[in-house]
């Protein structure tokens, strides 16, 4: 586990200059997304926050969650500061990060 999470602190650099910070492809496909102006949305892997950013930018509440704390960083510098990020393995069983999505998402 520690050496799978270490493999992506190690890319957070190239994987940004690499995908950088265009629309999600998701964006190009109309109606392929429901209306999430005012909905939780949960980004799992959300990596530099591109998704997570994009849903936002249409008024969602955005949680996003990834195993990366450089991918996580990436994202949070991107901003804005409205969207939460938290590190989180979601390969394994359910634990903290299970209840704590679901109390960000349900509250």
């Amino acid at each position: 586990m520690a050496q799978a999470l270490a493999r992506y602190d190690e890319f957070a650099e190239w994987y940004e200059r690499w995908i950088g910070d265009a629309p999600p492809l998701i964006a190009a496909q109309a109606g392929l997304l429901p209306a999430v102006a005012g909905a939780r949305v949960l980004d799992l892997a959300c990596g530099q926050g591109r998704m997570s950013r994009y849903l936002a930018r249409l008024g969602a509440d955005v949680l996003g969650v990834d195993v990366s704390a450089a991918m996580l960083g990436k994202a949070r510098a991107a901003g804005p500061a409205g969207i939460t990020y938290l590190r989180a393995d979601v390969t394994g069983p359910p634990g903290l990060v299970g209840r704590a999505a679901v109390r960000r998402l349900h509250v």
